[in-house]
């Protein structure tokens, strides 16, 4: 007790933070006074949270601890720390489905590292019965969904019983009585309790939503609204929100808008809709995803009010503008288009506005609060760590020296000496830190080096005679090198403390690598880390595009000797170059990629961390080199700065393969019409036939127009009454092709580039890739595809989905050239032999979705590539309606495909290896997860 009372505040928040049993997120989200105080959720409940009677998770309740230990003062002893400390040794429950001492019986012995809590609950679905009253097993009956998350049996059951108040009835979903519209249906929202205020609802599938419409039946007339509601769940939950707008049957993306909810009061939501016509119904999708845990929230009765046109456009502005100036601007914008177009056209400025803003809102929260939490949580090293590396160093296998090349120039000294300090401060001690001086003119260079080299034996000095510039630099450091393996850094950057410590173990676990890299972030001036670059595993054709190897890089020795180290000529992009030249010497398998921040690159004045554009030469000297790359590869074309990147212009074979290209349609009428005759008109390739597989038209206006096509030499159209099999309708088209290269095409796509299938033949021809899909915009100006993220909970979702044209998406993903796992078949183009060589698309198990991953995937794995390319951009008119499969049969059909791709795929769906794990699977925009999933290598 004298040990736990003695504990300062900052060893308690040190304590808490290590056993993981503390969660920031879901504190925030239980005690919403706390999220709208912008404190540290850990700080306030060591602070207050805790003598306040707070729970730190769902599986810690307080009361229930605080009535084992009646005479623990909460205000003196933090009730989570003693628990760690004291409560579990001695058996007191935690929460009442959790009996330590059942627990270690279950264990029979075993060495557990931290608390048994934490044990049980780093399991998953693995977990054994916790006690006599919970079974994992039943509960996974009863929650399937939370199985295949996969999300701990005991953290949900916890959640739930934590959330339902003794003798409270579910009494629905209500609609304010003002409001006009009633609920008309649910999908995927199951009730959790009731209460004064409103209901929780726990989210059980990938689509819930809300249908409402007028209780009359009538439609809802065109005009501004403002929809609202009582609100208890995190505002970021809402983020991905979404209204459709609905006639008839379905609900499509092109009809729909950003559901942009702001708080109205303390315990408010509320957001703004226009109409622009009437709708006979509102679809409300709260979240985009049910994301990667188990989602609660809880909704009060639902207020739908008309709002007069100046209200609507007075609070849209104050939504859209970030300050006084911005504010100016915008009215500036908004008198030019107003004088030009009217008042129509300067709303429609005004909305576009508040639209790039709401889409680019998110990467300003991750590069700030969320980042600098995660950190706290993930990314600081305590000494228990430096105790737990420095055992694991002492049982590696092989302990290479790492030397650490680093080139200097009139570094400033202070930045100097936080660098050097960075290597001295390293947990790995086996590393020598090789720094060649560039013949500097500021005499502080030489003191402060010969100071460092006095004090360490491992760092080794070069004074240059004369300045050869930072290649010449970087030799005269590898000259004086002795390691097995070098890293490159910067005379102004740092390493955090275990970043030798990562590339060493993964040594030891790869001992096939020879080129290592991870992610990176930047520093300010003022040592405030920021903008962190969470990097896909090796993705050629992505580093064809931006150098997203440097930093943190390490080589084999002999390999960087063997290329002939850096070459002059290359200033500024000599690190790209060199792993260009060294990629070119080894196997695919042996760049391996560390998925944790290894370095912090320094902004300041002059550096390309702060801008691309600030070394100009340097992006220039990059385009140069991918172009010598392309040229020793043996491949035709050249490397093209685009300023956010670089992109391949490839010049093809001399002979060109035909192109089959296959559409299905049923009663396809003005969209089919709008997709044919796209295709004749902008398509500069030539050799090329249509298949048109007609699945059973009744419209005589698309028959008529289906037999008008026959005319056409080149279009052949096939008749197919079998009931709508998507996979079946395709594969008996390809059979017929006579092109070597087939592009499956849907009917609503329409081509708006003349050399859109010249670009994608040009890069089907390389030979390691598979599979060349494109990017598709949906007719507002909005991403609808550009490749697809792997989840084990959506099985796939689309990158950037509604990122507006002009944006480029993370660290410039949504712009370049790429690999991912798999790509929609709505605009997909496959080798014929390889189409065939995989079986084609699956017609019997994945009819209608899925079909197009699950196709990739075996593409994929006859070690082939799937590669979008941003220069090709297609319009996708109709794509992704809402609705068709949520009720009856068609969604039987969706979960039971969704079944068979988990038991199928379930390894590549729980790793995509173009998408980091420390990026969250809620949504598709590359977003900081709430927490990561991997973990650093010494805590398991």
């Amino acid at each position: 007790m004298s040990l736990l009372r003695s504990l300062s505040e900052a060893s308690a928040m040190r304590v808490l933070s290590r056993s993981g049993l503390f969660e920031p997120h879901w504190y925030l989200a239980t005690h919403t006074d706390v999220a709208g105080s912008s404190v540290d959720p850990l700080l306030h409940y060591v602070r207050f949270g805790a003598a306040e009677g707070r729970d730190p998770t769902p599986v810690f309740d307080t009361q229930l601890y605080r009535a084992q230990y009646p005479e623990l003062d909460p205000g003196q002893i933090n009730p989570l720390c003693h628990y760690l400390v004291v409560g579990e040794r001695a058996g007191a429950w935690p929460n009442r489905l959790f009996d330590p001492a059942f627990v270690a019986q279950q264990l029979n012995g075993q060495t557990i590292r931290g608390s048994l809590l934490g044990h049980c609950l780093g399991l998953g679905a693995e977990l054994f019965p916790t006690s006599h009253a919970f079974d994992p097993k039943s509960h996974l009956i009863s929650y399937p969904l939370i199985a295949k998350a996969p999300i701990n049996p005991l953290w949900h059951a916890a959640s739930l019983a934590r959330l339902a108040p003794s003798g409270s009835g579910y009494r629905g979903i209500r609609i304010d009585d003002r409001a006009g519209l009633e609920i008309l249906a649910t999908n995927d929202l199951a009730p959790v309790s009731g209460g004064r205020r409103g209901d929780l609802f726990h989210v059980t599938g990938d689509d819930p939503f809300i249908l409402l419409g007028r209780a009359d039946g009538q439609p809802i007339g065109p005009g501004h609204y403002r929809m609202g509601f009582p609100f208890d769940g995190p505002d970021d939950l809402l983020e991905s929100a979404k209204c459709y707008f609905g006639s008839g049957s379905s609900f499509s993306e092109a009809e729909s808008a950003k559901a942009d909810f702001i708080r109205d009061g303390r315990q408010t939501v509320c957001a703004d809709i226009s109409l622009a016509r009437p709708v006979d119904r509102l679809r409300l999708d709260p979240l985009d995803h049910c994301g990667d845990g188990a989602v609660v929230f809880g909704m009060g009765p639902i207020s739908f009010q008309p709002l007069s046109r100046k209200a609507y456009y007075s609070r849209l502005l104050s939504r859209t503008s970030t300050g006084p100036q911005d504010t100016i601007s915008l009215l500036g914008g908004l008198v030019s288009r107003s004088i030009a177009e009217g008042p129509s056209g300067a709303a429609a400025f005004l909305r576009q506005k508040q639209a790039e803003r709401s889409h680019a809102r998110p990467a300003v929260r991750n590069a700030n609060a969320d980042y600098q939490n995660w950190i706290a949580r993930f990314d600081t090293i305590t000494d228990a760590d430096r105790e737990a590396m420095a055992a694991m160093t002492g049982a590696f296998a092989s302990t290479p020296v790492i030397s650490i090349i680093m080139p200097a120039y009139n570094t400033p000294e202070a930045l100097l000496c936080e660098c050097i300090d960075s290597v001295l401060d390293q947990t790995y001690p086996h590393w020598e830190l090789c720094i060649a001086d560039d013949c500097s003119t500021k005499p502080h260079v030489r003191a402060v080096l010969e100071r460092y080299q006095s004090r360490d034996a491992r760092i080794k000095v070069v004074f240059r005679k004369e300045n050869g510039h930072i290649s010449k630099a970087s030799n005269s450091a590898l000259d004086i090198a002795g390691g097995e393996w070098v890293a490159l850094l910067d005379h102004d950057d740092l390493l955090p403390p275990h970043a030798l410590f990562c590339i060493a173990e993964a040594i030891n676990r790869h001992p096939e690598a020879m080129m290592i890299y991870s992610d990176e972030d930047k520093i300010s001036l003022d040592g405030v880390r920021h903008d962190p670059y969470f990097k896909s595993d090796w993705n050629y054709h992505l580093f064809l595009s931006h150098n997203m190897f440097s930093h943190l890089g390490a080589y084999k020795a002999d390999l960087v000797r063997k290329v002939g180290g850096f070459r002059s000529g290359f200033e500024g992009a000599q690190d790209y170059d060199l792993a260009l030249r060294c990629l070119e010497n080894v196997e695919r398998n042996a760049i391996y990629h560390i998925p944790h921040v290894l370095y912090h690159w320094r902004v300041m004045p002059g550096s390309t961390a702060l801008s691309a554009d600030e070394k100009p030469y340097a992006m220039l000297a990059g385009e140069r080199a991918i172009t010598g790359h392309l040229e020793r590869r043996g491949i035709n074309g050249s490397a093209e700065l685009l300023g956010h990147g670089y992109i391949l212009r490839l010049e093809g074979s001399s002979t060109r393969s035909k192109v089959t290209i296959v559409i299905p349609t049923r009663d396809g009428g003005d969209l089919l019409r709008k997709c044919i005759d796209s295709i004749f008109k902008m398509t500069e390739y030539k050799d090329y036939e249509l298949i048109i597989i007609d699945n059973g038209s009744v419209c005589q206006k698309t028959i008529g127009y289906l037999t008008a096509l026959r005319t056409h030499s080149n279009v052949e159209v096939i008749r197919d009454d079998r009931p709508f099999n998507y996979s079946a309708l395709n594969n008996a088209a390809v059979r017929r092709a006579k092109g070597e290269l087939i592009l499956l095409l849907n009917d609503d796509v329409e081509v708006t580039e003349p050399g859109w299938l010249s670009e994608m033949v040009k890069f089907i021809e390389l030979p390691e890739i598979g599979v060349v899909g494109a990017r598709l915009w949906y007719p507002n100006g909005l991403l609808q595809h550009f490749g697809l993220i792997l989840s084990t909970q959506h099985v796939a979702m689309n990158m950037f989905k509604g990122m507006p044209r002009e944006h480029f998406g993370y660290f410039g993903r949504g712009a370049l050239t790429q690999e991912v796992s798999a790509v929609t078949a709505a605009c997909l183009l496959v080798r014929k032999s390889d189409y065939f060589e995989v079986g084609g698309l699956d017609e019997r198990d994945l009819a209608v979705a899925y079909n197009d991953v699950d196709f990739c995937l075996k593409i994929g794995s006859l070690r082939k590539r799937i590669v979008v390319l941003p220069h090709v951009n297609c319009i996708h008119h109709e794509s992704a309606t809402r609705g068709h499969d949520a009720t009856g049969e068609k969604k039987i059909r969706l979960q039971k495909e969704k079944s068979i791709m988990m038991d199928r795929w379930s390894s590549a769906l729980g790793y995509d290896p173009y998408y980091n794990p420390n990026l969250t699977s809620v949504s598709d925009n590359f977003e900081i997860a709430s927490s990561p999933r991997n973990s650093l290598p010494w805590r398991g």
